[in-house]
């Protein structure tokens, strides 16, 4: 399988559009979305018809968190069916046969903002640990942070986004997906067993 992955958007419909042009073609089978579609309200609408379009899975990051996980009693006052149905369609986590996708490490709680801000980041050991410790996948896709990232069970690989990044089968993975916002999307090729980051700002 090939798939597209999309992190942290923040409404910014321009980059969206250039990701999934980018993504169409590498021959995508899927699209997953890694959190943060959401930023002001101002463009949310748009945002979500094109990744309405797409078929995507998702999870939810911290922006939406309350759209997603509480919805305010207003929501469907302020934005379209459309906009409420999708971010209440998007999932704390998504678990395939290869790699689990969440917006931050895995052991963060999904359900409470202020954990996305104090948990300790995947560049910290011990949080790298207890991921590997808790959770039995092999590879591990998250947004949040903005920017490339990758470590193996040993530390941080010398892996910045401007290189594919493949996967030994006998290792496992952290991987930070950089964001849309700032001009960046991913091929996953599960076959493959690589990673294509995309740049295009």
């Amino acid at each position: 399988m090939r798939y597209g992955i999309l992190a942290d958007i923040h409404e910014d419909v321009e980059g969206l559009v250039r990701s999934i042009e980018l993504l169409e073609e590498r021959a995508i089978d899927r699209y997953l979305m890694l959190g943060d579609v959401y930023s002001h309200g101002d463009r949310v609408e748009d945002t979500v018809a094109r990744l309405l379009e797409l078929s995507s899975l998702g999870v939810w990051g911290n922006h939406e968190l309350g759209l997603s996980v509480e919805t305010p009693p207003d929501a469907r006052e302020k934005y379209s069916d459309a906009v409420v149905d999708y971010f209440q369609s998007l999932q704390a986590s998504l678990v395939f046969p290869e790699f689990r996708v969440t917006h931050s490490l895995p052991t963060v709680d999904p359900t409470d903002p202020t954990e996305f801000y104090l948990a300790d980041p995947p560049s910290e050991a011990q949080a790298r640990r207890d991921v590997f410790d808790r959770f039995p996948d092999s590879l591990f896709l998250l947004g949040h942070f903005h920017r490339w990232e990758a470590y193996d069970s040993r530390g941080a690989l010398a892996w910045d986004g401007s290189e594919v990044l493949r996967f030994d089968e006998n290792e496992r993975y952290i991987v930070v997906i950089d964001a849309v916002m700032a001009g960046n999307c991913a091929v996953l090729d599960t076959e493959a067993r690589q990673l294509e980051p995309i740049r295009f700002r």
